[in-house]
């Protein structure tokens, strides 16, 4: 609810006395289409914390079985999440969804092993 109040608060704020910055970087986010959020958002702190926990040793042995064994089939999983999500759900005619947000929402999600 705080967030709620906060964000109500700043948009008063902004719309009332336009800051050429700050009201500028506010237009975009509340235009922001749903795909676009995704990589603008969650993408940058997803790939960071992997960067900084990935042990290099451990990247070195496991990178030839990944590039034949997960890379595939995680590729062959998101197309279908994305023919699903686009065709299946209808995300893309009626809430302006591509396939380039379709992709990257589907590479997110999908998971490589079959324990996770």
């Amino acid at each position: 609810m705080w967030l709620f109040v906060g964000g109500f608060a700043v948009s008063a704020v902004v719309f009332a006395f336009p800051i050429s910055t700050l009201s500028n970087g506010i237009g975009l986010w509340i235009n922001i289409a749903p795909g676009d959020m995704l990589v603008y958002t969650f993408l940058p702190g997803l790939l960071l914390n992997e960067c900084l926990r990935i042990q290099f040793n451990s990247f070195k042995r496991y990178m030839a079985q990944a590039l034949v064994l997960a890379f595939p089939v995680a590729i062959l999983a998101t197309a279908l999440l994305v023919l699903f999500m686009l065709y299946g759900l209808g995300l893309g005619a009626g809430f302006g969804w591509t396939a380039t947000h379709a992709c990257l929402f589907g590479s997110v999600v999908m998971a490589t092993d079959a324990v996770s």
